[in-house]
């Protein structure tokens, strides 16, 4: 419930500055990054602001070369910059998912105490079941 009001608030906001512009918004832009804040804050506990600093901008052009490759298959298999740029976008996007999972860890083991977010619990349970 919390997390509704406070994402419901900040799309809020949002539109309250378009309409005092009078300028046209793109709502399925808008939706596409609120979508992203919730799940960067259930996964992996980043704030909204961390979300569209870190995880947006990296996440994104993932996203949009993938859309992409949807109608044109044939981006994956040819290389150039598109591809190159793709594969750098996700060993990027990779090492900063690793890096935040490797800190919490490290911060769980000098805390000893259990994680409440998905990403430890994720780790945990992968840990223990491999």
């Amino acid at each position: 419930m919390v997390l509704t009001i406070t994402y419901s608030l900040s799309l809020a906001r949002v539109l309250n500055c378009f309409t005092r512009t009078g300028k046209t918004i793109e709502m399925s832009e808008e939706f596409r990054n609120l979508t992203l804040q919730v799940i960067a804050e259930a996964v992996l506990s980043l704030s909204p602001e961390e979300s569209d600093e870190t995880f947006a901008r990296m996440y994104l052009p993932i996203v949009e070369e993938g859309n992409l490759r949807t109608w044109h298959p044939e981006r994956m298999y040819i290389p150039g910059p598109a591809m190159y740029k793709f594969n750098m976008d996700v060993k990027r996007l990779n090492d900063y998912v690793t890096s935040l999972i490797v800190k919490r860890w490290d911060l769980k083991q000098v805390e000893k105490k259990e994680g409440n977010d998905m990403s430890m619990l994720l780790l945990v349970h992968y840990t223990t079941n491999s």
